[in-house]
């Protein structure tokens, strides 16, 4: 049997259903209203997706993760899935009383 060490948690996840977007477009929008563009599209594109992300970390709960890959347990292995095969395939052609 082999023992596979556990898969590290996923990060968290922006949680959509429970966002504040009032707060979210008010944060974006202090920020348009004090912000100077800069002249460098890189440098102007690392500032909005800060701005995107602190608004968002503000106004967006995010969810708590958990492990749901189960593939790696000894029960998903392909001998375990040929006999619950073959006790399906069998348990509808056996009568009942």
């Amino acid at each position: 049997m082999d023992l596979l060490p556990p898969s590290p948690r996923p990060p968290p996840r922006w949680n959509t259903k429970k966002a504040n977007w009032k707060l979210y477009e008010d944060e974006l929008q202090k920020w348009y209203s004090n912000y100077e563009p800069a002249e460098d599209i890189d440098q102007l594109n690392q500032d909005l997706t800060g701005a995107i992300q602190h608004a968002a970390e503000e106004a967006i709960p995010k969810t708590n993760p958990t492990n749901k890959h189960h593939k790696d347990y000894w029960f998903y292995n392909d001998e375990v899935r040929a006999q619950n095969q073959y006790i399906q395939k069998t348990s509808l052609t056996v009568p009942f009383p």
